[in-house]
């Protein structure tokens, strides 16, 4: 194969990660112990700094899918951006380094130092999973049409299969699984165990809009949620009791 230099619109620039979408290539890197950068190109020819992060948000990896760019770095930082050009930061609910991104099965996942695992299905809300130990943490994950595979130090590789039954995610702490399973009249959420608090329902379209929102109340193990007026299509459900998000799931309106 053969290979074209480009040059980068900054000097000393060491770029880690790339990726492509909506007609768009990202590129993401920092400059030895200073700021991390976000470069984009329409062409992989031309590329303009987009966005300069902050020295404790050096960026590791970047990823699209779902109609959005995610990426990952230190110190928990986690960016989303439609188009590569308008970028938003979102809560990771952990400081810990970040290595990689990937995206698979309808769902974005991320790894980390400590064995970090986060799951999100709109790149907004995000949930940490519990792994067997990986010698550290995931290095690079990919998703091959079926699993996630990630590997790690001292040669270290483990998979997990896609659920793509459920949609379902968990902080594998206990009452923090939740299912979402759809009813005659909307959807019915269960909890592995009965909620110790009161537990409050958030509804989002794909775009992050809130469409339909249950106030906090105390329901057990199960709640069930109309979506009386909601167009069809596909949404991000999500469940918090007081300041913890039990979990998401991608859910679907139909006939």
């Amino acid at each position: 194969a053969t290979w074209s230099k480009h040059p980068v619109p900054v000097s000393g620039l060491d770029l880690v990660s790339v990726a492509h979408g909506a007609g768009v290539y990202v590129a993401v890197g920092r400059v030895g112990n200073k700021n991390g950068h976000i470069l984009s190109s329409t062409d992989g020819s031309d590329w303009v700094d987009r966005l300069v992060t902050t020295t404790s948000e050096w960026p590791s990896s970047i990823a699209f899918g779902g109609g959005k760019f995610v990426m990952v770095g230190s110190n928990g930082t986690i960016m989303t951006s439609p188009d590569g050009l308008n970028w938003t930061r979102r809560s990771a609910g952990t400081t810990s380094d970040l290595y990689s991104v990937t995206y698979g099965g309808d769902r974005f996942v991320v790894s980390g130092v400590n064995d970090t695992v986060l799951v999100s299905v709109d790149g907004a809300a995000w949930v940490g999973h519990r792994i067997a130990r990986s010698s550290g943490g995931f290095l690079d994950m990919i998703f091959d049409g079926k699993s996630f595979v990630g590997v790690s130090g001292e040669g270290t590789i483990m998979t997990s299969p896609l659920d793509a039954t459920t949609g379902v995610v968990s902080t594998g702490k206990s009452a923090e699984l939740f299912g979402a399973t759809r009813v005659a009249d909307g959807f019915r959420i269960h909890l592995a165990t009965a909620s110790r608090g009161d537990v409050a329902v958030q509804i989002r379209d794909l775009s992050g809009k809130v469409v339909h929102e249950v106030g906090a109340s105390p329901i057990g193990q199960k709640l069930t949620i109309s979506t009386s007026g909601l167009a069809y299509g596909s949404y991000v459900l999500s469940v918090r009791e007081g300041r913890n998000l039990l979990g998401v799931a991608k859910v679907a309106v139909t006939r």
